[in-house]
């Protein structure tokens, strides 16, 4: 079934969805009013999310995931990262244009984004009942929703009011830098032809203390001290370098988090380290609860004990790590 208004805003309402096979099968299921005589029921999905770091790892995991009998991906064919909070669902101003345009409330608005978000998983495969195990969850993974922590924590939870659990791999900043400046240089990404490592961490470390960030003396990473107006946050260190961010507000934080990443987005190969400043408001929003935090493990000697650990924390039952023909760029 197919509903134009008068905007030509086009939405599908699958009729299947709205039957008996909510009560048929294991999956949970969403319903919610995009039109005030029009409930979409959809199954919650994704379940679970691997919000980053960039070059952690993140890709192999999803490979290894996906060859759980109980864990289903994207059915995206086009891209491996759906980018659907930080891409699709648009900034608070589109937003409000959208709502405008299609003359619906802003709890409608989100009812829509669900369910498009919902479609990007194999729907069929969730509400089959035969094929689907007693605990089937679509997860999805995208390194870059971590990156943008200062508004996307407040986007998921509107878009995924079921609250699906989360994921974050960390690694050493330094090699997860050193990682992305490679594959950057392997894309032609870098800010010019004969840039190198060393240049474009002084170029980017010039913009932070631009934006606000201050040298600072060298506390222990990711520790608060106190001083004699605030509280500082260390958020990165190496090599005589440490950046601090005065005034420990709230709002000061989430300002000066937002300029970071706004207004310097490509040059990142430090920021994107600065795991602590990213992860502050996803903890704030799901709580540890829901987001587990781990380092890069899965090809040491406790990768099975890693991969335990990320099953547990799902509530799927625990296998083997699988082989798979998934080759990671080890850049």
């Amino acid at each position: 079934n197919k509903t134009n208004d008068d905007n030509n805003i086009t939405y599908y309402l699958k009729e299947e969805e709205r039957t008996s096979k909510k009560q048929r099968t294991k999956t949970k299921m969403h319903s919610c009013r995009v039109r005030t005589n029009h409930t979409l029921t959809f199954p919650e999905a994704p379940s679970f999310i691997i919000i980053g770091a960039q070059k952690a790892g993140t890709s192999a995991l999803s490979e290894y995931l996906k060859k759980h009998p109980n864990l289903v991906g994207s059915n995206s064919t086009r891209k491996k990262e759906l980018h659907f909070l930080d891409w699709t669902v648009p900034f608070e101003k589109d937003r409000i244009k959208r709502k405008i345009q299609m003359n619906i409330t802003e709890e409608q608005l989100w009812c829509y984004y669900r369910y498009e978000y919902a479609k990007l998983f194999d729907t069929d495969l969730l509400l089959q009942q035969k094929q689907n195990p007693p605990n089937l969850l679509a997860f999805e993974k995208t390194p870059s929703y971590m990156f943008h922590g200062y508004y996307l924590p407040e986007i998921l939870e509107s878009v995924c009011p079921w609250k699906p659990k989360l994921l974050a791999i960390l690694r050493n900043p330094i090699d997860r830098a050193w990682s992305q400046y490679n594959m950057d240089v392997f894309h032609n990404r870098r800010y010019g032809r004969d840039s190198t490592f060393e240049s474009v961490l002084e170029k980017e470390i010039k913009w932070m203390h631009q934006l606000g960030l201050s040298n600072a003396p060298l506390p222990i990473a990711g520790t608060s001290t106190n001083s004699s107006n605030s509280d500082i946050v260390v958020e990165w260190e190496d090599d005589g370098h440490s950046f601090r961010i005065p005034n420990q507000t709230t709002k000061s934080m989430d300002d000066a988090h937002k300029r970071l990443f706004r207004e310097i987005f490509l040059r990142n190969y430090l920021q994107r380290g600065m795991y602590a400043f990213q992860l502050r408001r996803w903890k704030e929003v799901f709580g540890t609860n829901l987001l587990i935090v781990l380092f890069e493990d899965l090809y040491g000697p406790q990768a099975q004990k890693y991969y335990d650990r990320i099953l547990d924390h799902i509530d799927v039952p625990r296998m083997s790590i699988p082989t798979t023909d998934y080759q990671d760029q080890h850049w």
